[in-house]
């Protein structure tokens, strides 16, 4: 699985250098200012973590990145669309649908984009556009018609059991304050802010400055460039301000709020090139390519020192200190239950899933504030999750049925606990150890 997403990932980023030379054609040396682009976003740290994560980000990001540069090139060689052209794209959106459901914000984006009128009436009639983008957006529900149906018939609903999962806890803008932090990330390409920091007022306030910064960029090469960069702007600028509004003010799990961003971090890599750009012909001939040479080098560093940091603790992980704990303490054949399921059930297979994300029982149970019940009635006999575990034994539901026997905050990164089923004397053969 390592070895095709490595293998997307480069294909993610040849698709961003062709989409870069693209964007800087005209431009002397447009080649090596799209390499820059695609080369610096492929090697951060942030990327490197996300397009490396065995799950759909990397397919993901792909196609995005090629939807866009397909409807970038379209609208700027094509005044009229044809049916296959607008069938063409359509395909491509619905299948970065399947991908994930919030590529439903990047098809109305295109849809509105393609709408738009130019002041150089490079575009067809509005009669036409509205013809196209039908094509378009129907192809994208036939492409996405057999995903949906999934859904609905397994779940019971067209949105996926994970996205049902997450909405579970979702507060309004309860994530919002997260979202400067992670945009400032992309937005100056090789940065990474720290956890820790992230939620600290003057982070929040810095980044939501840098953000600002980069929205007057983004002004300034409107006013300043033909439609094709407009074109690309009004698009990628819809999109992300859907992912900021979705992920920001509605969905939950914040602490995956880089992730949710990530598909903006190419089109965000091509900006930090473009703004780099504009200063190296701002300062002139004689010191431009100075100012390029520093801050190549200087994103040169960056990238190997934080990805050094990332990989330096070796195959240590947030997760592995309750994976090895099931596997010294827990016999193959005996069933455990965990909120923070993934890692566990790699590495032992009776493991069953709680917080819902792949267990449709489980999810129902959440929705039904009942999870409680669903544990006690299942074959589950130990717990064993992150330290916030040993909170679930105070309550009533599980006092009667379970008794916390491990207890160990400073274990890994995130502790340890651990809940035994009682035998049926209602007492548990393991004594509680609290570290």
């Amino acid at each position: 699985m390592l070895i095709v997403s490595f293998t997307i990932s480069i294909a993610a980023a040849i698709a961003l250098w062709r989409l870069g030379r693209f964007v800087f054609a005209g431009v002397e040396n447009a080649n090596t200012f799209a390499a820059l682009s695609a080369a610096v976003w492929f090697a951060a740290a942030n990327t490197v973590r996300h397009s490396m994560n065995c799950l759909e980000t990397g397919a993901y990001v792909l196609l995005v990145i090629v939807a866009v540069h397909l409807f970038v090139v379209s609208s700027r060689e094509y005044a009229r669309w044809s049916l296959l052209r607008s069938v063409g794209i359509g395909s491509v959106l619905g299948v970065a649908f399947w991908l994930r459901n919030d590529a439903v914000l990047l098809i109305a984006a295109a849809c509105f984009t393609r709408l738009a009128t130019w002041s150089d009436g490079h575009s067809a009639p509005i009669r036409r556009r509205v013809v196209e983008v039908f094509a378009m957006g129907a192809t994208t529900i036939v492409v996405a018609l057999p995903w949906l149906i999934n859904n609905r018939l397994c779940f019971g609903s067209i949105v996926p059991i994970s996205g049902q999962a997450e909405a579970l806890d979702a507060k309004f803008a309860a994530n919002a304050h997260v979202v400067p932090p992670a945009l400032a990330e992309y937005i100056c390409g090789v940065i990474l802010i720290p956890k820790s920091l992230e939620g600290q007022p003057v982070v929040i306030a810095a980044a939501t400055i840098l953000v600002l910064g980069a929205i007057a960029a983004l002004v300034w090469l409107w006013r300043n460039s033909n439609t094709t960069i407009r074109t690309l702007i009004l698009l990628t600028g819809i999109y992300g301000v859907g992912l900021c509004g979705f992920y920001g003010l509605y969905f939950g799990a914040e602490y995956f709020m880089s992730r949710y961003l990530f598909p903006l971090s190419p089109f965000l890599a091509l900006l930090w090139v473009a703004v780099l750009l504009g200063f190296m012909r701002a300062i002139g001939r004689q010191w431009g390519p100075r100012l390029g040479i520093v801050t190549v080098a200087a994103a040169m560093a960056l990238v190997c020192w934080l990805n050094y940091r990332i990989y330096a603790a070796g195959p240590n992980h947030m997760h592995f200190q309750v994976v090895d704990w099931v596997d010294e303490n827990v016999p193959s054949d005996v069933w455990v239950g965990a909120v923070q399921s993934g890692t566990v059930g790699y590495f032992h297979d009776k493991t069953i899933n709680l917080d819902g994300k792949v267990n449709p029982i489980a999810l129902e149970a959440q929705q039904r504030r009942r999870l409680p019940y669903y544990v006690n009635g299942s074959r589950i006999d130990y717990l064993v999750d992150w330290a916030g575990l040993a909170d679930w034994a105070k309550t009533p539901q599980f006092q009667s049925s379970f008794a916390l026997i491990l207890e160990d905050r400073d274990r890994g990164e995130m502790g340890i606990a651990v809940l035994k089923r009682l035998s049926a004397r209602g007492k548990s053969r393991l004594t509680h150890e609290v570290y």
